[in-house]
């Protein structure tokens, strides 16, 4: 490069390096003024202090939701008593129920087994039993009731002697009875469902010896047997056929029913 170039070069920087000085000065290349760019006010400022942030809502309606909690907490009350007797217990009646009646079902299924063999029994029941008997046997009383009835009725304090069966009769005897007793017992027979009627006889007087014995049963040879006279009394008692008894019962039970 040649010494003109340089100095054209040199010129050059130094006609550009004016109009940037007086661009900033506020003036335009040729001597126009440009227009100032209003200055930025500086803010004086600090830096936040707080290095945390609070999400937390607060609830302005306490009351409200204090009250809305009752009575979710009633209502879980109500339900789980009504769950309780409602639904669990029905439930567990009803699970009874269904055991009792597989119980009863196999029971009944025991029976039923068991009374197969019903015909055989009753055929051999009335081999040994009273299928064979005659009807004046059947219109017997029951021989176990008719002294049952007598033990209650009378007893052994009135000074029963001696009992005699015969069909559906039986003759007691009392010695030295009086009268007066013996139509207590009368009433007292007559009262029995099983007696028919009653009947009394006084019979002649008879003759009974009496011994003396000490405590260990032996006779005292030193005292003389007595004799005594005694009066025989007889009471009849007429007891009813167990048809009879039956009807008996059957009208019993019917006015009562009624």
């Amino acid at each position: 490069m040649d010494v003109n170039t340089q100095e054209s070069l040199h010129s050059e920087q130094n006609t550009a390096f004016s109009q940037f000085v007086d661009q900033a000065q506020g003036e335009a290349p040729g001597g126009v003024p440009t227009p100032q760019k209003p200055q930025l006010q500086k803010i004086k400022g600090h830096y936040p202090t707080k290095t945390s942030i609070n999400l937390a809502y607060k609830e302005k309606k306490t009351g409200k939701n204090l009250t809305a909690l009752a009575l979710f907490g009633v209502f879980l009350v109500l339900l789980a008593v009504f769950t309780k007797f409602m639904v669990l217990d029905q439930i567990a009646a009803v699970n009874a129920a269904e055991n009792l009646l597989d119980t009863r079902q196999r029971q009944l299924s025991t029976l039923q087994r068991s009374n197969s063999v019903y015909d055989q029994v009753e055929a051999e029941y009335s081999h040994f039993g009273i299928g064979y008997l005659s009807q004046d046997e059947r219109d017997r009383h029951d021989r176990v009731n008719m002294m049952d009835v007598i033990d209650d009725k009378v007893g052994i304090s009135k000074g029963i002697r001696t009992i005699q069966i015969s069909e559906n009769t039986a003759v007691l005897s009392f010695l030295t009875l009086e009268l007066k007793d013996m139509s207590t017992i009368i009433s007292r027979l007559e009262e029995s469902e099983y007696v028919s009627y009653v009947t009394a006889s006084r019979a002649t007087t008879t003759d009974y010896v009496i011994t003396y014995v000490n405590e260990f049963g032996e006779r005292i040879t030193d005292v003389d047997d007595e004799t005594r006279e005694a009066v025989t009394n007889y009471i009849t008692v007429v007891f009813k056929t167990p048809a009879a008894v039956k009807a008996a019962q059957a009208a019993a039970e019917g006015g009562e029913n009624q």
